[in-house]
């Protein structure tokens, strides 16, 4: 094994061996491209669109299309995602100006 995965006799799992398993790495790629997104989509829907009320969520998912459902879910993600950057951005640049 290892040095760097193994110290003092027992397996230490880095972030990209946690995120990423060896034999699974590919499947693991595809949940999290593919499989993510369509379900915050869901989420939006059922929460922000239909305001948790299941008969409107389920008409709009009988009508909706998969391809838009994930869409949705992947401009959610990328928002959430430039939101933690902007935050990030901003706490650095407030951190240098009170120095």
């Amino acid at each position: 094994m290892n040095k760097q995965k193994q110290k003092m006799g027992r397996n230490n799992l880095t972030t990209t061996e946690i995120l990423f398993p060896e034999k699974y790495a590919k499947l693991f790629l595809v949940f999290y491209i593919v499989l993510i997104p369509y379900i915050v989509g869901h989420l939006f829907l059922f929460t922000y669109i239909s305001k948790f009320n299941f008969d409107v969520y389920t008409a709009i998912c009988a009508e909706n299309n998969s391809v838009l459902t994930w869409c949705m879910g992947y401009e959610g993600f990328a928002l959430f995602f430039f939101l933690i950057v902007l935050i990030i951005s901003i706490t650095n640049v407030v951190g240098r100006v009170k120095k």
